[in-house]
C-alpha cells in the first residue's frame, strides 16, 4: 500500500510539472510588443529602459547614443521564457546582448547567456529589428514627459486588452 501511495505522489508531482505553462506576465511593468498566445509573444519592461553611453568605457562606440531595454519572449510551444537585456547603438544600427536567461514553465532557469561584447547588425524584418525600432522610438520621446506618458498609457491599454484575449 505504501508503494502505491508513493507512486501516486510521484505521478501527481510529474503531472503538475507537465502542465506548468508559460503565462503572459500580469505585472504592469511588462507591456505587450508583438506576437500571439498560440506561438509566442514579446514584452518590454517599462521600468528599466534607459538611454546614454555604453556600459563599457573601452567599447569602441562609446560616444554614440545607446538604448538599453529588457525584453521578455514567451515561446508557448516549447513552454519557455527568455528574459533578455539588450544594448542598442542607435547610430550604428547594432545590438549586443548584455544578459539573457531562459526559464521553463515552472520558473526554473534553463540557461544563462554571459554578456556579449560582440555587436551585431540589426537584420531587417526580424524580432531584433522590432526591438531596435522600440529603442529608437523611446529614445526620441523619453525626455518629453507628455509623449512618454501617452506611450505608457497606450502600451498599458494594449497590454491589458491582450491579456484578456
Amino acid at each position: 500500500m505504501k508503494k502505491i501511495i508513493l507512486i501516486l505522489m510521484i505521478l501527481s508531482s510529474l503531472v503538475s510539472t507537465a502542465f506548468a505553462k508559460i503565462q503572459v506576465p500580469e505585472d504592469s511593468r511588462w507591456v505587450y510588443v508583438a506576437g500571439d498566445k498560440t506561438q509566442e509573444d514579446i514584452w518590454m519592461d517599462l521600468y528599466t529602459f534607459e538611454f546614454g553611453k555604453s556600459l563599457d568605457s573601452d567599447y569602441r562606440h562609446k560616444d554614440h547614443t545607446f538604448g538599453r531595454i529588457w525584453f521578455m519572449r514567451n515561446m508557448y510551444s516549447s513552454d519557455t521564457r527568455l528574459v533578455l537585456f539588450y544594448e542598442f547603438d542607435l547610430q550604428c544600427h547594432t545590438a549586443r546582448l548584455l544578459s539573457g536567461t531562459s526559464y521553463d514553465g515552472n520558473g526554473n532557469v534553463l540557461a544563462s547567456v554571459p554578456k556579449s561584447y560582440t555587436e551585431e547588425a540589426i537584420v531587417p524584418d526580424t524580432i531584433g529589428e522590432t526591438y531596435f525600432m522600440i529603442a529608437q522610438t523611446l529614445e526620441k520621446i523619453h525626455n518629453d514627459k507628455e509623449m512618454l506618458n501617452l506611450f505608457y498609457k497606450m502600451a498599458r491599454e494594449d497590454s491589458d486588452k491582450y491579456r484578456k484575449l
